[in-house]
């Protein structure tokens, strides 16, 4: 059985944020591995919200279909 779910981090330097890292892992057995790898730069430096909502979308509609799709 496999396992697909998606992770969002925050980047930036010198403590400001300048985007969220979002990736897609897939999980077989005892082995993970990341299938993308995509950057979300901030566009509103007053709603870093909006940003992370639309990389949230993104892992949400990758994940799903991957699921339907049968990940292997």
């Amino acid at each position: 059985m496999s396992y697909l779910y998606y992770e969002i981090a925050p980047y930036g330097s010198k403590g400001e944020l300048t985007a969220y890292i979002l990736r897609v892992f897939i999980k077989k057995g005892g082995h993970i591995t990341c299938l993308e790898t995509k950057a979300f730069p901030i566009t509103n430096p007053r709603n870093y919200k909006a940003t992370h909502k639309r990389a949230d979308l993104y892992g949400k509609m990758t994940v799903a279909a991957l699921r339907k799709g049968g990940a292997k």
